[in-house]
C-alpha cells in the first residue's frame, strides 16, 4: 500500500520517547499515540536516517495492512483471519527470493505476558507459510518481541528476511513492517569506543544526549525551533556537543574543568575523524565558568556572532556518585551547593540570553526504597527569575490521546535501583 503512515517503537522510557517525537511532528499529522507506539502520516523520505537522529525510538515501521477489531473475544481467536493477507504479504514480498527467508513478529500495547499469544502466531503463520512454498524460519527467542540487535544481527531489515509488528490499537489492528531500526552498536562505539570518558562527569547516554537536542526543537508554543547553535555551558567530555554536530548543528560548549575540557577535546577530534564532519561546522569548547559566564566570553571564544537561533542544552553537575542512600544531612547539603550552582547559572543566562530561548537542563531526583525527593523549590527559583517550565507533554495531547502523564512538566529517566535519577526540564527564557 503506497503512502502509508509509520508507526514508531517508544523506547525504554516511552513519555520521554514521546516528548522527543512531538517535536517532530505538526499535530495534525498524528494519528494515534498509544502506550508503546506513536503513529503519524507525515512522509519521511529516508526512515533510518531519521531514526538515527532519535534517541528515543526503537522502531520505524510502515503499515501494510489494517484489521478491524470487532467483538473480539480473544487475541488468539483473531489469528485464523490474519493468515490469508499474511500469507499473500509474504508471498508478494519474497517472491523473488530464493532459500530460507528469516521473519520475526512483535505485537504492541498488550498486557504481559504475551509470549503465549506470540508462540500461536508465529507457529501459525510459519505452517501457513510453508504450505504455500516458502521457506521459512522465524528468530524470536524464547516467542518473545526481539530486541534491536537481533533485527539487525539476523537481517531482518533485507531481502531474505522481515519483521512484522502488530500493533493493538481501540479500533484497529495494525500491521507493519519495520523500515528501520535503533543501531546500538553506533551508539556504543560514541558511548564507549570514544577516546577519553570521566566517571566523574556522570557519562551522559548518547540517546539522552540526542532526546534533549531534540526536545530543544519547539518553542514555548510547541511551534518549530530553527536553532543552529546547541551551547552546553557544562560541556564534561563531550557527548552533547558530539551529539549535536551529528545532527548538522553547530556544538559549542565549556567547563570549569580542565582536564574535562581536554577529554572533550580529544572525543570532538576523534569524532570529526570518524564521521568526517566538515571544517564549515563549528565544534568548539573552553574553560569557562557558567556561573560567571558573560556574552562577551560566549562571542570570543565561540565565535558566536548573535545569539538568535540558539539553545542550550546541558546536563550541569549532579553531583558524586551515591552506591548507598546518603544520610538526610549529606544529602541536604549537597542539595543546597547544587542549589546555589543551578540558581546562579540562570541568574547569570538572564543577562545574556534573548527572550524565548530554550533551555534543556537536567536536575537530579534522589531515590530512596520509598520516594523521590526533588529539588523543587530550585526550579520554583529558577521561575522567580523571569523563566517558564514548559509541559514535555502538554496537556492538550495527553488529554486528546488519554496519556497518563506525571504531575509535574519534567520527565524522568532512570533505571531501577538508581539512586540519583534524571528529570529533564524544558525552561523557556521569559524576559
Amino acid at each position: 500500500m503506497k503512502n502509508e503512515p509509520y508507526i514508531y517503537i517508544l523506547g525504554r522510557k516511552p513519555l520521554l520517547s514521546l516528548a522527543e517525537l512531538l517535536t517532530q511532528f505538526p499535530d495534525k499529522d498524528i494519528l494515534s499515540i498509544r502506550p508503546k507506539t506513536f503513529v503519524s502520516k507525515t512522509k519521511i523520505n529516508d526512515p533510518q536516517a531519521f531514526l538515527n537522529t532519535l534517541g528515543g525510538t526503537i522502531r520505524v515501521a510502515k503499515i501494510f495492512h489494517k484489521a478491524q477489531k470487532k467483538n473480539v473475544k480473544s487475541l488468539e481467536a483473531e489469528i485464523p483471519k490474519w493468515i490469508p493477507f499474511l500469507k499473500k504479504y509474504f508471498k508478494d514480498r519474497f517472491k523473488s527470493c530464493d532459500g530460507k527467508i528469516r521473519f520475526a513478529m512483535n505485537i504492541y500495547n498488550i498486557p504481559h505476558p504475551r509470549e503465549i499469544f506470540l508462540k500461536k502466531l508465529l507457529n501459525e503463520v510459519k505452517r501457513n507459510l510453508k504450505e504455500t512454498g516458502l521457506k521459512v524460519r522465524f528468530v524470536n527467542n524464547n516467542f518473545k518481541n526481539v530486541e534491536s540487535v537481533v533485527t539487525l544481527k539476523e537481517k531482518l531489515i533485507s531481502k531474505k528476511g522481515c519483521e512484522i509488528n502488530v500493533i493493538v490499537g481501540d479500533k484497529f489492528f495494525l500491521f507493519a513492517e519495520t523500515v528501520a531500526v535503533q543501531n546500538v552498536d553506533k551508539y556504543s562505539e560514541r558511548d564507549y569506543g570514544k577516546p577519553a570518558r570521566d566517571p566523574r562527569s556522570g557519562m551522559l547516554p548518547p540517546k539522552l544526549a540526542q532526546i534533549m537536542i531534540n526536545l530543544a526543537k519547539t518553542n514555548a508554543k510547541g511551534q518549530k525551533n530553527k536553532i543552529e547553535y546547541v551551547y552546553d555551558p557544562f560541556g564534561g567530555t563531550g557527548t552533547i556537543l558530539m551529539e549535536s554536530a551529528l545532527q548538522g548543528l553547530h556544538a559549542i560548549g565549556s567547563d570549569i574543568d580542565k582536564q574535562a575540557v581536554q577529554y572533550s577535546k580529544k572525543n570532538i577530534e576523534w569524532l570529526k575523524k570518524v564521521h568526517k564532519i566538515g571544517s564549515k561546522q563549528k565544534i568548539k569548547i573552553a574553560t569557562l565558568d557558567a556561573t560567571k559566564l558573560t556574552a562577551k566570553q560566549l562571542k570570543e571564544n565561540m565565535s558566536v556572532k548573535r545569539l538568535e537561533k540558539f539553545a542550550i542544552v546541558t546536563e550541569p553537575f549532579l553531583g558524586p556518585p551515591f552506591f548507598r542512600f546518603p544520610l538526610m544531612e549529606k544529602l541536604e547539603e549537597h542539595m543546597r551547593f547544587l542549589d546555589y550552582l543551578y540558581t546562579k547559572f540562570f541568574e547569570q543566562m538572564k543577562e545574556i540570553l534573548p527572550k524565548g530561548t530554550i533551555i534543556i537542563f537536567v536536575i537530579p531526583a534522589f531515590r530512596d526504597k520509598t520516594h523521590d525527593i526533588r529539588m523543587g523549590k530550585t526550579v520554583e527559583k529558577i521561575c522567580s527569575l523571569g523563566y517558564s517550565v514548559i509541559d514535555l507533554i502538554p496537556d492538550h495531547v495527553a488529554k486528546k490521546y488519554e496519556i497518563g502523564k506525571p504531575e509535574t512538566p519534567s520527565l524522568l529517566y532512570d533505571r531501577k535501583d538508581q539512586i540519583v535519577a534524571r528529570e529533564i526540564y524544558k525552561f523557556v527564557k521569559n524576559t
